[in-house]
């Protein structure tokens, strides 16, 4: 975002400095960036001016770019099966909100889209079974990062198992999340078919 409004400034002052200013602060009418330098029509323009404006200016974006939202919920109704003793990726198909589209619902990777700090928060319900604990990880460029407690299964055949996981890290933008499962039941356990119950959250908290 910060190179794009850059980039945008530049052009309007290719194409006329007093226009490209007045647009500009316009657009980042939000954001305080202080005193600029302003000409008129047969004002001198030092470099040093033109200098002190984009110093300003850049600030401004960077700032704005800090603040900006970057969130997603996605949910799923899939009843697919977690193998028994293996780490399976889950993947949530159907978005709520993606403030910068960066889940893919195929392969169930969230690429980082700028730096900074993220929490991530996931549910799972898995079917009933009365054997075995069940457990939510996540995962960072295919790096075990963080492991969820163990949900032991119910003494009975009766309760579903509600898994979460809730963590936070400092991540690179184009960095790769994907969440998994794994569960050791003795065969395959599907999960709730229910999205209420199924649910991915990221957010950039700073």
């Amino acid at each position: 975002m910060t190179r794009r409004l850059f980039n945008k400034f530049t052009s309007w002052v290719v194409a006329g400095i007093g226009l490209g200013t007045g647009l500009f602060l316009s657009y980042l009418f939000a954001v305080s960036v202080g005193t600029l330098n302003t000409f008129t029509s047969g004002s001198t323009v030092s470099s040093s001016q033109i200098n002190d404006n984009f110093t300003k200016l850049k600030t401004a974006i960077e700032t704005l770019s800090a603040n900006e939202t970057i969130a997603c919920k996605y949910t799923t109704e899939s009843s697919l099966p977690i193998p028994n003793g293996v780490e399976e990726k889950i993947v949530f198909d159907q978005k709520s909100y993606d403030t910068h589209s960066a889940y893919n619902t195929t392969t169930g990777d969230y690429t980082i889209p700028e730096a900074g700090i993220y929490s991530i928060k996931v549910f799972l319900q898995f079917m009933k079974h009365p054997v075995g604990p069940r457990r939510i990880s996540i995962w960072v460029n295919g790096i075990l990062v963080s492991y969820g407690s163990d949900l032991l299964a119910s003494s009975n055949s009766v309760n579903w198992g509600i898994c979460s996981i809730e963590d936070e890290f400092s991540l690179k933008k184009g960095d790769v999340v994907t969440i998994k499962a794994v569960q050791d039941s003795g065969a395959p356990l599907g999960l709730h078919n229910n999205k209420a119950h199924n649910r991915l959250l990221i957010r950039k908290v700073g």
